[in-house]
């Protein structure tokens, strides 16, 4: 009888409430302090790699000069179409591809399987004219990304070519005085960061890191 009118008696209620509300105020603190304190550093970084994006910017090539100074080789500023797919809706992919095929060329099936199948940050195109690369801006496709990378070239077109080289599309060099002195020429990449929020948004960019690029060599006169 006495426990029946402890139940009835509001004062009872309200203890309990109380208790079972520091119990949760309990589970709840220790699971803050497990998230935060002692997996913090775990879902920090995880968070990290969710909301950031590294983007690698090509170092520009360094020249080459003959022994009066004049130029050899340098490396000039061409266009590459990038594609960000968590910017677009999966349904809008196969839209963007069509406007790839009609501004850039080839087949919109072929920009289709190349996004869906690629990673998170397509190369749709490199190497394009400034013509192009203003169209596909005028375009205003959201994911898509329009950078600079160098590309190499020679001045006095095919003077002295066997001496100088060559190098592949991503400036490595392969033959001649390119490969000789690749490791003075190639310079070293930067990158810049993309923030983005939980729904693939861009909040900011940062700053791009720095980049060294060499100054040239010039080969030795004999006389």
């Amino acid at each position: 009888m006495a426990n029946d009118r402890s139940r009835h008696n509001p004062d009872f209620w309200i203890k309990a409430f109380r208790v079972a509300g520091f119990v949760m105020l309990a589970v709840v603190a220790a699971r803050l302090v497990k998230v935060q304190v002692i997996d913090g550093g775990v879902y920090g970084k995880r968070a990290q790699r969710q909301h950031t994006i590294r983007h690698k910017i090509p170092a520009k090539r360094g020249n080459i000069y003959d022994r009066n100074g004049r130029l050899l080789a340098s490396s000039m500023g061409v266009e590459t179409v990038w594609f960000y797919k968590p910017h677009v809706e999966p349904s809008r992919i196969g839209e963007a591809a069509a406007v790839f095929a009609r501004i850039l060329g080839g087949s919109a099936d072929e920009y289709f399987r190349k996004i869906v199948n690629g990673p998170k940050y397509v190369r749709v195109a490199r190497h394009i004219d400034n013509e192009t690369a203003e169209a596909l801006r005028e375009a205003n496709l959201r994911g898509v990304n329009i950078t600079q990378e160098p590309l190499r070239y020679y001045p006095n077109n095919s003077v002295a070519a066997q001496l100088l080289g060559f190098c592949d599309p991503d400036g490595v060099g392969l033959e001649g005085l390119e490969k000789q002195f690749d490791r003075y020429l190639a310079g070293e990449d930067g990158y810049s960061v993309i923030v983005q929020d939980a729904l693939n948004k861009p909040i900011s960019t940062c700053e791009d890191a720095p980049r060294r690029t060499t100054s040239g060599i010039r080969p030795c006169s004999h006389h």
